[in-house]
């Protein structure tokens, strides 16, 4: 058996698949089975796939078509290696990639998958000035997952059996066609004291262009939406929190947000390693609660400045801040006022 699959689904992908497959086929690494899976495309993505000749190839075509999620759980299904590689169709993997996934992923049992940052490229494949950047060791990454989806989908590799022991990837109608399987799947790793990890090199070049799913949900405004939805229903057991405390705190409706940070830190601190007072200390974690917090929830945003690395200039700023603020919406109130006179 092959040390690594590498799933690929594809939907009407033709115009960057020859570059994607390429880029999996001239790997250093080569112990690995390369499972494309059709689900069902109508362009030439069929005839693409068909002109290759290596035997790590394994076609799979479906009838009908799937949708990612389910197009994965087959491949997962039928893949036969130790670790599984995540690819899309429109990107490039770099050439040591695999090799050094694996390495990490022999060296480190306790990592159930590892991510990598990704620089961007445009249609053309030109490499642009921009680089996704992702939290590197877990306890960064799921402090991060109050606010972001910290790990690139396209660049992950992670341990086959313990991904389908928690049931692989799921679809959700809250989140139809927008694409958070992955971050729902990081989500219930985490939740199970699984790790994560990401490393601080780029082993992917993350294809930009109008046709991505991600870029289609957000042209269709349902981006963001399905994101939240996603965070309120498999964030729970994460967290430690309802998903109506959740929906609170992703809106910044929360009357008094620290209080809910406190019982986030203790519920991770109770399933991770880290005390609850580095977790409420830890800058991702304080970046977490900076973005989570209303301008009007001023205790919090008191505590928050407290905690920082260095508390007295943290709380001057924060209180300068909060008095600027005051003396604008003050402002604001009495031209009002005298609008109405």
């Amino acid at each position: 058996m092959p040390k690594v699959s590498v799933l690929m689904p594809v939907y009407n992908g033709s115009l960057y698949l020859s570059k994607a497959i390429d880029s999996i086929l001239n790997q250093t690494f080569s112990d690995f089975e390369f499972l494309i899976i059709d689900d069902a495309s109508r362009d030439n993505t069929l005839e693409i796939i068909n002109s290759y000749q290596d035997q790590r190839i394994k076609l799979i075509q479906n009838s009908q078509n799937l949708g990612i999620s389910k197009a994965l759980n087959k491949g997962l299904d039928l893949a036969t290696g130790k670790y599984i590689a995540r690819m899309d169709c429109d990107d490039i993997s770099l050439p040591e990639r695999f090799q050094k996934q694996v390495d990490f992923l022999d060296q480190h049992p306790e990592i159930i998958v590892v991510g990598s940052y990704m620089d961007i490229i445009d249609t053309q494949g030109n490499k642009l000035n921009q680089q996704y950047q992702y939290p590197l060791v877990h306890d960064d990454i799921v402090n991060s997952m109050l606010i972001l989806n910290p790990m690139g989908h396209p660049s992950v590799m992670f341990r086959h059996f313990e991904v389908l022991k928690i049931g692989g990837y799921r679809s959700m109608e809250e989140w139809k066609n927008v694409s958070t399987e992955d971050y729902d799947l990081w989500l219930r790793i985490a939740s199970k004291n699984h790790e994560l990890a990401n490393l601080a090199e780029p082993l992917i070049y993350y294809r930009n262009h109008s046709n991505s799913l991600t870029q289609l949900a957000f042209a269709n405004n349902t981006l963001v939406d399905g994101f939240n939805k996603c965070f309120y229903i498999s964030g729970s057991d994460v967290f430690g929190c309802s998903s109506e405390e959740l929906k609170l705190l992703r809106e910044r409706k929360h009357y008094l947000v620290i209080g809910l940070f406190i019982k986030i830190a203790k519920n991770l601190s109770k399933n991770g390693k880290n005390r609850f007072s580095k977790r409420l200390k830890d800058k991702s974690f304080i970046t977490s609660m900076q973005a989570l917090t209303s301008n009007k929830d001023i205790i919090s945003r008191l505590v928050i400045a407290y905690l920082k690395e260095k508390p007295l200039k943290s709380l001057t700023k924060e209180i300068f801040l909060i008095f600027i603020q005051t003396l604008f919406a003050i402002k604001s109130s009495v031209k009002k006022i005298i609008q109405r006179l």
